[in-house]
């Protein structure tokens, strides 16, 4: 493999890897925010005894980062019965269908520079 598809391939993998990282963060993120909803994790509590990170904390950094997007679906999609937020669900297929688009072209360009 040249170096061009190889530059290609490497950049391709990169955002792959960083879309499913973000994906990640979102199960990360509605797992928290149930555990929360049902008391089970205090925002408060630290994560490790005797630290000053709490799960309040992180769950706010991961709010910083997913919630920008879930909101923007909102606007389009409302609850479904008042209550059931479908947003995360729809985040997270369409960070997987990106993913594969990008997978595709990054396949593209590679042939292409093979060539």
């Amino acid at each position: 493999m040249n170096p061009i598809a190889s530059l290609f391939d490497l950049i391709t993998e990169t955002v792959i890897s960083f879309l499913f990282l973000y994906n990640y963060c979102i199960f990360l993120y509605i797992i928290l925010s149930w555990l929360f909803a049902m008391d089970f994790l205090h925002r408060h509590k630290p994560i490790i005894n005797g630290k000053r990170f709490k799960w309040g904390d992180l769950s706010n950094f991961l709010a910083r980062f997913i919630e920008p997007l879930l909101r923007k679906i909102r606007k389009k999609i409302p609850l479904i019965g008042g209550q059931l937020d479908l947003s995360p669900i729809i985040l997270v297929i369409a960070v997987i269908f990106i993913a594969n688009v990008i997978k595709h072209f990054g396949d593209i360009l590679v042939n292409l520079a093979t060539i």
